[in-house]
């Protein structure tokens, strides 16, 4: 014969406390989706992807490429350094529409202080000769340097001023950049070269 008693005991018994081990994974899952969370927020803010339309920097980046670039808030007070890739607004002379924002990609050469002097494929920097195994010596449908586009960026030399930046893409005989615009003000740099990636 059953007991009342022990059957009330049991329907009023009141439900076990979560254990400090359940407690703790719970804390961990709540913890891991923060971090995560704040990290996609990171990137969403700091990193931008590009889609590079123009072969001015082949064979480095071809048209057509993906880019992924490290946004640059306060562009006058990075250290940029001889060899970046930078994404930059276009001088307005080549905008399409007045006050439109063509953004270029390019790789400095110079910054504030150096003098840049070059004659068809070759560059000098304060007086010594790049080495410069990325560029592209020619190119289908150009020769390179290119003769009949801008002749005054053929050969020249240019000291950068303070707050600019010398940029110059890797294919010679088909970049339109500071040979033939000049330097490029640090404000108008909006990102750092990453990584390639094609989809």
């Amino acid at each position: 014969m059953n007991d009342p008693t022990a059957e009330l005991a049991a329907e009023t018994e009141p439900p076990s406390r979560p254990t400090r081990r359940a407690r703790l994974y719970g804390y961990l899952l709540i913890g891991g989706v923060v971090v995560c969370a704040s990290g996609i927020a990171w990137v969403m803010l700091m990193v931008r992807c590009y889609e590079i339309p123009t072969g001015s920097m082949e064979p480095t980046i071809a048209p057509g490429d993906q880019v992924a670039t490290l946004n640059v808030w306060r562009p006058e007070s990075y250290d940029f350094r001889h060899g970046q890739l930078v994404i930059y607004v276009a001088d307005q002379r080549l905008a399409r529409t007045p006050g439109s924002k063509v953004r270029y990609m390019h790789r400095i050469l110079g910054v504030a202080g150096d003098t840049v002097r070059w004659d068809r494929n070759e560059f000098f920097r304060n007086g010594e000769k790049l080495e410069e195994p990325y560029i592209l010596q020619s190119a289908a449908g150009f020769e390179a340097p290119r003769p009949d586009a801008l002749p005054a960026g053929i050969a020249g030399t240019s000291t950068v001023p303070p707050g600019h930046l010398f940029v110059v893409g890797d294919n010679r005989a088909a970049s339109l950049d500071s040979r033939y615009l000049g330097s490029v003000p640090l404000t108008s740099v909006r990102g750092i070269f990453l990584f390639r990636y094609n989809l």
